[in-house]
């Protein structure tokens, strides 16, 4: 820290307004190594009760300044004016060590000239010295300041302020500039006030404390705000994922992430859905860190944040020499649980060691407890949203969604130049395999070509349910040629399933007949498409069944 300050050589930045904050212009100036506290009103009023309790204890000589903002006075509700008379918005000087202490009134700060409204307190009691100085955030609730205990730095306060001031003159500004002079020739030979002054080193570094903590404090619902505000809106599952995602590596950081969403299936946990991101240099993006089932299920029933390091790691993990191989040196393993209940597990590494400290366990909880609550939503969502648009008998689309992806796909098709193809399928004599082995056998054939139509067809393809034995999928970026390909390969695969009493079907086999058509220029709407593809599947059946016919071709 500083020990020298010259008020010519490091001049006051010129105030814009009468009244602008003391604080902010000190901590330009004067060399005072706390700066920045950040402390609520009620630990503003604490901090000023024990500057008075070092008065009492101080010599006759020492004398205080204070200038206390009615906002402060008021929430100590009389205790700083008990039996001193104190007057909020006016300088007060104390002056004597003993508890009955004389207290003069140096008259108000007009406008807040000199103080901007601040709370200023200047404890001299030469050769020590205490400066004081905080101002209010917007609301009022909280508190940000300096505090200064070293003399040279505490006389150069007293000149900034009187300088302020210019050529004005008045008790206070006497008292500042004798303040000044005293502290600054003042030496340690005889120090009368060092018992008090040990204690106020205490009480500051308390005072500090409090004001970290409290910024802590602030911090960590900042981070819960963020990862609220990122993550708890989103209701698409994908969505989700990279919310949290980034939330995370904002707020928290990380090297290698992982969250599962867990569901209990017989008593028995298992992974609904998972996200993955892993950034160290080994492995790829879906490396995972298997936990070992005894210990995943004691984190779920116990419900607390779990630290890990290297050397726990075998304990945790049924991989743990990953752990070493990706140079992770610091995890967190956080149980997801809402309304009482886990739905989840967030897993979250970090190359540096102790980044994920005991100490942060209650910011982990409530981070777990956020996601468990938001990941809980999106299942719900999802769910309702399945129910909407799946065929609950075939575990495929239905019709609605398949109109409003054909809709999408067609435009975008449309919009690209791009290629776009469309299959219309139905069950060969279906109503006569109904009529003869029963709606129940009938029910397992209609999953059963659903569940080999899906195995046909590539992710970006969407196969649907278009309404009783007929089926249709939409092949995007597939040209007249490609689409005859896939319709083979479908319509080979049903033929040579063994479904059950297909023999009794009039060709001998449980068959399905296709139309194909292709996206033309001549076509404006998606419901061109499916109408040519519809009229190509009438054409196969007239021609025997079992058969595709391309639109296109004619």
């Amino acid at each position: 820290m500083s020990t020298s300050f010259d008020i010519r050589t490091n001049p006051l930045p010129e105030r814009e307004r009468a009244g602008a904050s003391l604080t902010r212009l000190l901590s330009d100036v004067v060399p005072l190594k706390r700066r920045g506290l950040r402390c609520s009103t009620a630990l503003v009023v604490r901090l000023i009760k024990a500057v008075f309790s070092c008065l009492q204890d101080a010599s006759s000589a020492a004398e205080l300044l204070v200038h206390i903002p009615k906002a402060i006075y008021n929430a100590a509700a009389g205790e700083l004016s008990a039996d001193r008379r104190i007057i909020p918005d006016h300088f007060n000087l104390i002056s004597g060590g003993s508890r009955k202490a004389r207290v003069r009134d140096l008259g108000a700060d007009p406008d807040g000239r000199l103080t901007g409204g601040d709370l200023l307190i200047i404890l001299v009691c030469s050769p020590h010295g205490l400066m004081i100085s905080f101002h209010p955030e917007p609301g009022g609730e909280e508190w940000v300041g300096m505090i200064g205990s070293r003399p040279k730095p505490v006389a150069a306060g007293c000149r900034a302020i009187r300088t302020l001031a210019g050529t004005e003159t008045g008790e206070v500004l006497g008292w500042l500039d004798r303040a000044a002079a005293s502290l600054e020739r003042g030496t340690q030979a005889g120090d009368p006030c060092q018992g008090w002054n040990d204690a106020l080193i205490d009480i500051l570094s308390d005072v500090e404390n409090l004001g970290r903590a409290r910024a802590e404090e602030l911090e960590r619902i900042r981070t819960l705000n963020r990862i609220h505000e990122a993550a708890g809106w989103e209701l698409d599952q994908g969505r989700f994922y990279n919310a949290v995602e980034h939330a995370l590596k904002e707020s928290v950081g990380y090297h290698y992430l992982e969250m599962q969403m867990l569901q209990s299936v017989k008593g028995k946990w298992e992974v609904a859905s998972s996200f993955h991101k892993n950034e160290t240099d080994y492995g790829g993006p879906l490396l995972t860190l298997i936990l070992k089932p005894p210990r995943r299920d004691e984190i779920l029933s116990r419900g607390k944040a779990v630290f890990v390091d290297e050397n726990s790691a075998k304990d945790v993990f049924a991989n743990p020499k990953l752990v070493s191989l990706m140079m992770l040196k610091s995890g967190v393993i956080v149980p997801l649980i809402d309304r009482g209940k886990p739905n989840g597990l967030l897993k979250m590494f970090s190359c540096e060691e102790g980044r994920y400290r005991e100490a942060d366990a209650r910011l982990f909880q409530q981070i777990g407890a956020v996601l468990a609550r938001s990941s809980e939503n999106v299942r719900k969502y999802n769910l309702i949203r399945r129910m909407a648009t799946v065929d609950a008998l075939t575990n495929i689309y239905n019709r609605r969604f398949f109109s409003e992806q054909m809709a999408r796909e067609f435009n975008r098709a449309h919009r690209y130049g791009s290629n776009l193809s469309l299959l219309m399928i139905d069950i060969d004599n279906f109503k006569h395999y109904n009529d003869a082995n029963g709606h129940l056998s009938g029910d397992k054939v209609l999953a059963n070509v659903a569940g080999i139509l899906k195995s046909n067809m590539r992710e970006s393809d969407l196969v649907a349910r278009y309404g009783g034995e007929e089926f249709t999928v939409i092949l995007p970026e597939t040209d007249l040629a490609q689409g005859k390909v896939v319709a083979e390969k479908i319509r080979s695969s049903i033929e040579q399933f063994d479904f059950e009493h297909g023999e009794k079907q009039p060709l001998g086999r449980l068959t399905i007949s296709l139309g194909l058509a292709t996206k033309t220029s001549e076509m404006k709407e998606a419901t061109d498409l499916i109408n040519c593809a519809d009229i190509a599947l009438y054409r196969a059946k007239k021609a025997g069944r079992n058969r595709c016919v391309a639109y296109n071709d004619n």
